[in-house]
This record gives structure tokens, C-alpha cells and sequence, in this order.
């Protein structure tokens, strides 16, 4: 047991390191947002309290870094027969013209240059023999629309998720085509989650679809919450709540001053132009 605890140690350290290294409010989305709760994203952005259950949760870590070693292992196996462009390519844009200051931002697993293929974008999934079954006839919904969404950006028309199966190391291959009406889905439901909730300060209802002990329930980090009444409502969200009533506060009783001309009612302020100073990058960007 001595070398486990070891082992665990060490895990747990590495955690720790990268949270601490990713410190700080959740202030952007990301495809690997996409296909799921809406719920947990809008905690995530409140800051909420996690589930305390998960911090001795050594199992995770051990599958989590066995994932990661499967990860490379495809990866560098790969690149010794197709060219790779890109490897761990990051981005980040505004989400589109509409809506500049809603930030979007990602790192796609690999891009290769493959002969009949031509460029295409993957995504390196491993998962258990379990969940390995469902996939067979399609990709999971959510990795769909990761992979789909980077394609969105990157102007690729095609890509391909494969699955590794970590109980007996049979892969699964999904080619995938951009679907654009997917595309759009998927960013009108990122607008939704910043304009209803994010912006607002509310919590979206839970589904009633979703069980407590099934996926993507049952490991979720904010399961105390939404099914043993924790109180979400983090530090964080009660700044914000006061910064909004300071501010309306501001808005509807202070006289603002206007060329000259003093306005002693609600205001509306006309913030068109600043658009025209920012690089439309999700019509241009270009990774080439």
C-alpha cells in the first residue's frame, strides 16, 4: 500500500498544481462546454462551491491520468505516418460579430494533413468498456460538438473522433463532416447561457431528464447542489449581485451629463461602435 499512497500523492499534487495554475473565475466558454448541462455551466461561471466528496476521489485521478497516457500515445503514433500541422492548437475568438464580447476559446487535440483526407481536425477520446457500447453507431452528442465547433472555426470541412477503449484497447472512428446548422445551435445555446443566466444572475432549472445516479449526474461536481439543497451561491455570485444593484442603483437615480445635457431618467447607451476596432475573427481567422 505504500507505493499506492505514493502514487495517489503525487496525482493529487499534480491537481493541485494545475488548478492553481488555472486560478480564477471561469470567464470564457469552450467547446468542451457544448452537448451538455446547462445548469453546470452557469455554476461554473457563479463559481460555486464543488462537492467536497470529490477531493479524495483518488480512482478519478488514477483514470484521469490513464487517459492522458492514451491521449499521447495516439497522438505520437500518429504523427509518425500523417503530417501533423498543429498539435494542441489553442484559440481564442470572439464567439462572432453579434456578440464580440462573449470570449470563445478551445484547443483541438491535432491537426493532420492525411493524402486522401486532406486536413483534418481529431479529438482522442478513451472511455470504458461500458460506455465504449454506445458509441459504436455514433459519437456522443457532446464530443460531436466539440469536434464540429472547432471545425467551425478553423474552416475545416471534416474531422475524426476516435475512441479508445481502455478495458481491451479496440478503436472506434467517427468521420465527421462540419454540419453548420449544428454550428449555430450550439452558439445560439452559449448566447442563452451568457444573456438569461450568466448576465442575469440566475440559475437555469435542472433538468428533469437527469437522475442522481446516472451520467452525467452522477459525476458531476455540483450534485450536493442540485440534489441536497448546498447553496450554490458563492462569494463571487453575491459580488456580482451587489456590482448589479450598485449599478442600476447608479443608472436610474444619479443626473448624467451628456454633451452638455443633463438627463435625470434610465439611460440607454449606444455601444455600436466598438465593433469596428475589433478583428472579426470568426469570419477571418485563419490557423495557416
Amino acid at each position: 500500500m505504500v507505493f499506492e499512497e505514493i502514487y495517489d500523492d503525487i496525482l493529487k499534487k499534480n491537481e493541485e498544481f494545475g488548478k492553481s495554475q488555472r486560478a480564477g473565475i471561469k470567464e470564457r466558454f469552450s467547446p468542451t462546454d457544448l452537448g451538455g448541462c446547462q445548469r453546470k455551466l452557469a455554476l461554473q461561471f457563479f463559481n460555486a462551491p464543488e462537492d467536497i466528496s470529490q477531493e479524495d476521489d483518488n480512482v478519478g485521478r488514477r483514470v484521469l491520468s490513464m487517459g492522458n497516457i492514451i491521449h499521447q500515445e495516439l497522438q505520437a503514433k500518429l504523427k509518425q505516418s500523417l503530417k501533423e500541422i498543429k498539435s494542441e492548437h489553442y484559440f481564442r475568438v470572439p464567439l462572432n460579430k453579434e456578440n464580440p464580447d462573449i470570449i470563445f476559446s478551445g484547443s483541438c487535440d491535432s491537426l493532420m494533413f492525411h493524402d486522401t483526407m486532406g486536413i483534418i481536425a481529431l479529438e482522442y477520446k478513451s472511455i470504458n468498456g461500458f460506455a465504449y457500447k454506445y458509441i459504436l453507431d455514433e459519437p456522443k452528442k457532446e464530443h460531436l460538438s466539440q469536434l464540429n465547433m472547432y471545425l467551425h472555426y478553423f474552416k475545416i470541412d471534416k474531422g475524426v473522433i476516435i475512441y479508445y477503449n481502455k478495458n481491451d484497447s479496440t478503436i472506434k472512428e467517427h468521420k465527421i463532416k462540419y454540419d453548420k446548422e449544428l454550428a449555430e445551435k450550439d452558439i445560439n445555446f452559449i448566447i442563452e447561457t451568457q444573456r438569461e443566466y450568466v448576465d442575469k444572475l440566475k440559475l437555469p432549472e435542472k433538468d428533469i431528464s437527469y437522475t442522481k445516479t446516472a451520467f452525467p449526474c452522477s459525476y458531476c461536481k455540483f450534485k450536493q447542489i442540485c440534489y441536497e439543497g448546498k447553496n450554490w451561491k458563492s462569494e463571487h455570485y453575491n459580488k456580482k449581485v451587489e456590482e448589479k444593484i450598485k449599478l442600476n442603483d447608479w443608472v436610474t437615480k444619479e443626473t448624467i451629463i451628456v454633451e452638455s445635457v443633463k438627463v435625470k431618467e434610465t439611460f440607454k447607451i449606444d455601444l455600436s461602435g466598438i465593433n469596428e476596432d475589433i478583428e472579426e475573427s470568426s469570419e477571418n481567422y485563419n490557423i495557416f
